[in-house]
């Protein structure tokens, strides 16, 4: 091994070079010098020795940022990678923030991991910081469901949670989610809170009680059986119709879908559900999902529940990423030449809206005034149209993640006002003491859907056209940029700031929202909330009547999101005329919008 010394030259020269900026020397520095990080210097000298500045660059120059679901990064060495170091660092961080929010209370933390590589590792680091600290800890006995995390925090009455999880990332990526009293994420300002206070021990080393001790001191307690029982209880409960006839393939892709999901549909009465076994298992490697890649959002990875399907005439096939929060479904399409459809997160939103709201009024369970259906800025607006038919009220104008929506379910609704709450990228939820997106609750919601309308002669698919001839044709395209980092993003994001289009592909901008600039107006909190979002509303051209159209970075990755919504009225034409004029106009505009950025 160099001498710190030798290791020190070495980065000083790279500075000189130009291949490292300030902030990178300056981490580097204390991660070579202090010794608070001397368990990462082996970690260090390989990557100076192996000479990749762009990647030392990225590991060191920036802090691993508290994102849409707090942080997630790659694994290895540097403040920009989820390691032991920014993990205990979270951990501590959200203590000491807690103990200063919470004056006199003995704060309780729950925490909880999925299956990913060390992810049990750092869920135990966790609880052993948190004792440290003086909270007490209740630990879940394994791999767990993140809705699991969130419902549980409320069902406990603890003061915030933790959960270890990189959602639906490929496997070298870790993270880490913070959860406050309520049972949601954490929002401004404890989010800043928390990320301030873990900087405030930058340099100081992070006492942990070692996880034995802190069992046998009654620090930590295990969580077992009772906790699952108690969450599938709740969640089974959220069900609508008698309807049961329905055969289902299930697939948990690697995850943690077997501890939620699956039992839950067993308690609800579903008899006809086959999983896909050899995605039944957890694993942290997803080598039997197509590159790695365990996310329902995207079609590849449910090839084989889409197998399944055809092999045991499945009526609809479902599946849940890593850590059971989101949800894909493959529907029976009798007009498909594969014989089933993909839907989309945006139909699926619209499908449970629709599914809830007939539901509670049938059961003469919708309250006007109260009965409330959650959605974010650029979930599909057919939700709303299908809410507003059954006058339910609808909170629609939130910030992409499920965050906002369990701080709009603590402030302001009971437990029974919540119709559903969805947002586009697969996210569902029906129970309003699950303060997050909830694979169980959105697979029971679509399993009741396909029997019910098995059962009527119908399928999701003709659905769908119901409601299109009924309130508008709408159609949505995300497009995702990797960007090689964060300064590219914020490059392309300045510049349309700098220089806003009048037009963009040949619509007319009538109006435009900056949420960085001009901030968001929160309703539950009534402070003005920046985030670093743009809005357009674009004017119609006789193909579409109006189009929005968005762009934010990723929360968690150096990607930048735009969402292209569209919709026009079914008129004259045929539907499926209807169908191609707004998709050729919608699925055009993020490239166009790129373009005009530099991108």
């Amino acid at each position: 091994m160099n001498t710190p010394d030798a290791l020190l030259r070495t980065v000083a020269a790279a500075w000189v070079a130009g291949s490292l900026d300030g902030a990178a020397i300056d981490n580097l520095k204390l991660w070579l010098a202090h010794e608070a990080f001397a368990s990462y210097r082996a970690d260090v000298e390989a990557l100076l020795a192996g000479a990749d500045w762009p990647a030392i660059q990225d590991a060191f120059g920036d802090v691993l940022p508290f994102g849409t679901a707090g942080r997630r990064g790659t694994e290895g060495a540097g403040p920009n990678r989820i390691n032991e170091r920014t993990i205990a660092e979270t951990a501590a961080g959200l203590a000491d923030c807690v103990r200063e929010a919470l004056p006199g209370e003995e704060p309780t933390c729950v925490v909880a991991c999925d299956a990913r590589r060390r992810s049990r590792a750092y869920a135990e680091l966790c609880a052993e910081a948190l004792a440290a600290r003086g909270c007490r800890v209740l630990l879940f006995d394994g791999p767990a469901a993140t809705p699991m995390l969130a419902y549980t925090v409320l069902a406990r009455g603890a003061s915030c949670g933790l959960m270890i999880t990189a959602s639906h990332n490929p496997p070298e990526y870790n993270g880490i989610k913070a959860y406050w009293r309520h049972g949601g994420q954490v929002v401004p300002p404890h989010d800043e809170a928390i990320i301030d206070a873990g900087q405030a021990l930058q340099r100081a080393v992070i006492d942990r009680l070692p996880l034995a001790d802190a069992v046998a001191k009654g620090h930590v307690s295990v969580l077992g059986p009772d906790a699952d029982e108690d969450y599938w209880h709740y969640v089974a409960g959220q069900a609508l119709d008698t309807a049961r006839d329905a055969v289902i393939a299930y697939s948990p892709l690697e995850g943690v879908g077997m501890r939620c999901v699956a039992p839950v549909l067993e308690r609800a009465g579903f008899t006809g559900v086959h999983v896909v076994a050899s995605q039944a298992e957890p694993s942290s490697e997803f080598a039997n999902v197509p590159a790695g890649i365990a996310n329902p959002e995207v079609p590849k990875a449910m090839g084989q529940v889409l197998a399944l399907c055809r092999e045991v005439g499945a009526d609809a096939g479902i599946a849940s990423d890593p850590d059971a929060d989101r949800i894909g479904l493959y529907a029976r399409d009798p007009d498909s030449p594969e014989g089933y459809r993909f839907i989309t997160g945006q139909q699926i939103g619209v499908l449970v809206a629709w599914l809830a709201c007939e539901g509670l009024r049938r059961r003469c369970k919708l309250i006007g005034g109260r009965s409330t259906v959650l959605k974010t800025a650029v979930t599909n607006e057919l939700v709303s149209r299908v809410a507003e038919s059954y006058g339910v009220t609808v909170v629609g104008d939130l910030p992409v993640g499920f965050r906002w929506m369990g701080e709009v379910l603590d402030v302001g609704m009971d437990d029974g006002d919540l119709v559903v709450a969805v947002e586009e990228s697969h996210g569902v939820n029906r129970g309003g003491r699950v303060r997050d997106k909830d694979a169980a609750s959105a697979a029971l919601a679509l399993c009741e859907l396909t029997a019910r309308l098995k059962a009527e002669g119908r399928s999701i698919p003709q659905l769908l056209d119901e409601l299109y001839l009924r309130h508008g044709y709408h159609h949505e395209w995300l497009h995702n940029e990797t960007m090689a980092d964060r300064r590219a993003m914020r490059r392309l994001l300045n510049n349309l700031r700098e220089h806003p289009p009048a037009k963009i592909g040949g619509l007319k901008v009538e109006s435009h929202e900056d949420r960085l600039r001009d901030g968001w107006a929160n309703p539950c909190s009534g402070r003005v909330e920046r985030e670093d979002f743009i809005i357009y509303h674009l004017a119609g051209d006789g193909r579409v009547d109006g189009v929005r159209l968005a762009m934010r970075p990723s929360g968690t990755e150096p990607k930048l999101k735009i969402y292209a919504l569209g919709h026009r009225q079914v008129r004259g034409d045929a539907l499926p005329t209807v169908k191609a004029q707004v998709a050729e106009v919608v699925n055009a505009l993020p490239r166009t919008l790129l373009d005009l950025a530099g991108g």
